[in-house]
């Protein structure tokens, strides 16, 4: 099981910045934060039905409309591929 402090640590906290990263550049085409392409990705497998996201701060309220987001294809896929290509 991984803990939630084991994701800080090397190697992983690379791995999860360079994933960051590539939220960043996709979510920058749909002018959304790497958050909410993150939660419109989870949305998008038909398997989940609703996704849970906590929020520290107000301003945060907006995610909710990541539900609206419809990524494309390619979008999906290169997410899938870093994913794949850098397993946790």
């Amino acid at each position: 099981r991984i803990s939630q402090s084991d994701m800080l640590k090397e190697p992983k906290l690379t791995r999860n910045l360079a994933l960051v990263e590539e939220l960043k550049k996709i979510g920058n085409t749909y002018r959304r934060s790497p958050g909410e392409i993150a939660i419109a990705w989870v949305l998008a497998n038909s398997a989940v039905t609703a996704a849970i996201a906590g929020m520290r701060h107000p301003e945060q309220t907006g995610i909710s409309a990541a539900s609206e987001i419809q990524l494309e294809t390619s979008d999906l896929e290169s997410i899938e591929s870093f994913l794949k290509n850098n397993p946790v």
